[in-house]
């Protein structure tokens, strides 16, 4: 795209009046350009795999004629068409603006320069949404900005408005002269999370980076053993800013050690401390983070401080080693982006992030091996791994069905365990020499921040890297054939259960699996009721009959069901043995005799003897080790 004269920059102005109505207001200054003068919102943002149509909350765009010299190239304005929504604001430089569909709007005339106004609607707590109200602002790029979409690629500066006496931090650099914020692209912007008003800020520097810690919500740690309401508190000590700062170095370091020497100077990281979602919630960005839900980090640290590295990992593998149709700049922000590759964007970070926690000293070996057997017990709670490989998963992500994991399996969850794998697969294949590290330090190094990546690029570069381990045939172990296709078939590409147990044994870990009793189906209770609110596909409950929204009344003997009850009837069963339950379905009494299911639960134990692989895995940090003074 030519651009007439010099390379010149999109200015906008973001403006929160009225904090109150949960609205803000944004100008945009374009200057003159050649061609169709549209702009859009993205409907996703990189590394939120779904369709949010952030369009929906947009209104009353409209536009001017930008003053001075026009600069117009001559070019051809395209009529506007009589069957489209059109508006025209008073007054002799208004512009006629179209909305051509859900997410893009035209500004006919507009070539010459324009400003363009709009307002945005925003009360939504969530990662990947933005909110506004008396307390504070919590804004996405791709909730706020309108893309110039034959622009992308200039520089973009922006200015904050907010209520006196609030404060703002930008994952945007200051601009070094005409104050605000300075962006180089539109990607950066959209990318670039923003929070307002009376927040805890810190700050602490590691591995060559300045980490800033933005906490929205009560610092204390009475706070963070309170019950939560939903609103967030002043900001109170700095218990809770200075666990972070203590961790954060340690986090950093084993990054940089694994990845080489991080990609950016600055890294913010928002948290918001609030009940919803009700479980931890992260997402990243390529110098920013965001968390929010019970973030309790003096009471849970160990699930805290892994979601943290999991973010900060995310700012190597995904937001700038990613692979086709999710590499930036010149992604599609407005249709899916389907890949099968987020096992190694996804399961590769969730696997390093444990990791890392292991050789920060902030998780000891026994609790990071009860940590792979939990994500074992998960895997196996997992009906969908039945129905969808792995690499199906990844790419339906975008448009998962209504019984999500009976249908397919998480991606997070099996990519983890596939990460473990191949890691364990080429330790033993190469006497230790060659690890799941070298591989993604050299996937960085080949594609990091320049080019995107095949999915298939993947799996050749693990063979290339094993075979280069193994040039000598002394070198392989007998009864290995050293090729990594088969591998790759069966994890990626089959619904086969992987034996994990002879995957542990080879790297010197015994793995014990112990079976419980399970219905196989979720319920719920209000006024004397357990309603069935899910049912396990294939599952005892499934196979018996029952079905969602079925009410259970009765288990064999009369005994009236409460989630007591039918919790001490499974745990005095053995799985095989049978419940006769009763039910109403739609207001008719029904019985049915359920043969109970089996529920695996894992545990991964040192096998007995000197295992200098294992050794190698796990490091030689011994057990309880401390971050400052208190064991996490």
């Amino acid at each position: 795209m030519r651009y007439p004269g010099r390379m010149s920059e999109i200015s906008y102005r973001l403006s929160i009046a009225q904090p109150h109505t949960h609205r803000f207001q944004v100008e945009i200054r374009i200057p003159p350009l050649v061609g169709p003068l549209d702009l859009a919102i993205p409907a996703w943002m990189p590394g939120a795999y779904k369709l949010v149509d952030h369009a929906r909350n947009v209104r009353r765009v409209e536009a001017r004629r930008l003053s001075g010299p026009s600069g117009a190239t001559g070019q051809a304005s395209i009529g506007p068409s009589p069957d489209r929504p059109r508006t025209q604001a008073g007054g002799p430089d208004a512009l006629l603006v179209e909305r051509l569909d859900m997410h893009t709007w035209r500004v006919h005339g507009g070539e010459g320069g324009a400003i363009v106004t709009y307002e945005v609607f925003a009360d939504k707590l969530m990662i990947h949404e933005g909110q506004v109200n008396a307390d504070h602002a919590f804004l996405n790029g791709s909730v706020a900005w309108l893309a110039v979409l034959n622009a992308r690629h200039l520089p973009c500066r922006v200015a904050v408005d907010v209520p006196d006496g609030w404060n703002v931090v930008s994952a945007l650099d200051a601009a070094e002269a005409g104050g605000g914020y300075w962006s180089p692209d539109f990607d950066a912007l959209a990318d670039a999370p923003l929070e307002a008003g009376d927040f805890a800020l810190a700050t602490v520097s590691a591995a060559g980076v300045r980490w800033e810690i933005a906490w929205h919500g009560d610092t204390s740690e009475q706070g963070q053993s309170r019950s939560r309401d939903g609103r967030a508190g002043r900001a109170g000590a700095n218990d809770v800013l200075g666990r972070i700062c203590e961790a954060i170095p340690a986090l950093a370091r084993e990054a940089v050690r694994l990845l080489g020497q991080a990609p950016f100077s600055r890294y913010v990281m928002f948290f918001h401390e609030c009940q919803e979602p009700g479980y931890l919630n992260g997402l990243e960005h390529r110098t920013s983070m965001a968390m929010q839900g019970p973030l309790d980090v003096l009471s849970d640290p160990t699930a805290f401080f892994t979601m943290v590295i999991h973010e900060i990992l995310h700012a190597w593998n995904g937001q700038r080693m990613a692979p086709l149709g999710l590499f930036r700049p010149g992604c599609d922000y407005f249709r899916p982006a389907p890949t099968t590759a987020l096992w190694v964007v996804e399961g590769w970070t969730e696997y390093f992030a444990s990791l890392l926690m292991l050789r920060a000293g902030l998780l000891e070996p026994s609790g990071y091996l009860a940590h792979l057997a939990e994500t074992l017990d998960a895997f196996y709670r997992t009906p969908g791994r039945r129905c969808t490989t792995l690499e199906e998963s990844s790419f339906i992500t975008w448009n998962f069905g209504d019984d999500r994991w009976n249908g397919a399996i998480n991606y997070y969850l099996k990519g983890l365990l596939t990460a473990f794998a191949l890691d364990v697969e080429l330790r033993v294949a190469t006497g230790g020499r060659r690890s799941l590290d070298d591989v993604a330090r050299e996937l960085w190094q080949r594609y990091g921040d320049r080019q995107a990546y095949a999915p298939s690029d993947v799996e050749r570069l693990a063979q290339e890297l094993l075979d280069d381990a193994m040039t000598e045939p002394a070198d392989r172990p007998v009864g290995l054939a050293g090729d990594l296709a088969g591998f790759f078939d069966l994890h990626l590409r089959s619904t086969e259960d992987p034996d994990f147990g002879a995957i542990a044994a080879r790297l010197g870990l015994k793995l014990t699996v112990t079976e419980r009793a399970t219905l196989g189906l979720r319920t719920s209770g209000s006024n004397g009721e357990l309603k069935i609110e899910g049912i396990e596909a294939y599952g005892p409950a499934e196979n018996a009959g029952l079905q969602a929204g079925d009410v259970l009344v009765a288990i064999a003997g009369g005994t009236r069901v409460t989630e007591s009850a039918l919790t001490a009837a499974i745990g005095g069963s053995r799985p095989g043995e049978t419940l006769v339950l009763t039910f109403f379905r739609n207001g008719e009494m029904q019985q049915t005799t359920v043969a109970l299911g089996a529920v695996r639960r894992h545990r991964l134990t040192p096998l007995p003897g000197a295992q200098p692989l294992l050794e190698g895995y796990l490091g030689t940090m011994p057990e309880g080790a401390l971050i400052g003074s208190r064991p996490l």
